[in-house]
C-alpha cells in the first residue's frame, strides 16, 4: 500500500513515521506562475478580465511569504470574487 502524506513542516511530523516515509522537498512558486494559474482558473471560471486585474493587485501588494501567495490563497480569492459577483447590486 502507498499513502502521499503533505506538510507545510516536517517538524510537526514525529520521527518514527518520518523514517517510514521519502520526503521530497517542493519549492515554493512564483508569483508569476501563481499569476498564470490564476489566470487559467479566471478563464476556467468564465470570468471577466478583470477579475484577473483584481488578483494581479492583490497579489502585488501582499508581502513576500503570505499566507495568500499560494495556490489555496489564489483560489480562495477567485472564490471570493465570484461571490461578490453573485450579490445583488442596490440603486
Amino acid at each position: 500500500m502507498n499513502w502521499i502524506l503533505a506538510s507545510n513542516d516536517i517538524r510537526h511530523i514525529s520521527r518514527p513515521l518520518l523514517s517510514r516515509c521519502r520526503v521530497v522537498f517542493l519549492r515554493a512558486l512564483t508569483r508569476c506562475e501563481l499569476f498564470d494559474f490564476a489566470a487559467r482558473q479566471v478563464r476556467k471560471r468564465g470570468m471577466d478580465d478583470g477579475a484577473l486585474d483584481v488578483v494581479g493587485a492583490l497579489m502585488q501588494a501582499l508581502p513576500d511569504g503570505h499566507i495568500d501567495l499560494c495556490l489555496r490563497g489564489i483560489l480562495r480569492i477567485l472564490d471570493d470574487l465570484e461571490a461578490l459577483g453573485e450579490m445583488p447590486t442596490f440603486s
